[in-house]
């Protein structure tokens, strides 16, 4: 039996787990972790990532895709479209 709210507050657990594992990728050689630590880690990026793939390919995913564009952008190249299009509204914004 779901509760009523169940849902939302799995998916910020899941968005938690994602940002704890992110962080641990870049600097996990600052944080003092164990063998244990290691395999619940292991354990823990092995289920988010059914997890996300089953949103990936879920209708809201494909829609999401869809609007995006469907190309994955590094967070650089992100940046620099971002900027273009912001001095095209706005010229006091414009990087040269």
């Amino acid at each position: 039996m779901k509760l009523r709210g169940q849902e939302r507050y799995s998916n910020n657990y899941s968005l938690c787990l994602g940002n704890i594992l992110s962080e641990i990728s870049v600097n996990g050689t600052l944080y003092p972790l164990n063998s244990l630590d290691h395999k619940l880690l292991e354990e823990s990026a092995g289920v988010f990532d059914l997890y996300s793939e089953s949103i990936i390919n879920s209708p809201s995913g494909k829609k999401i895709e869809q609007l995006m564009g469907g190309d994955i952008l590094t967070w650089e190249e992100w940046l620099a479209l971002y900027k273009a299009a912001a001095a095209e509204v706005n010229d006091g914004l414009s990087v040269n």
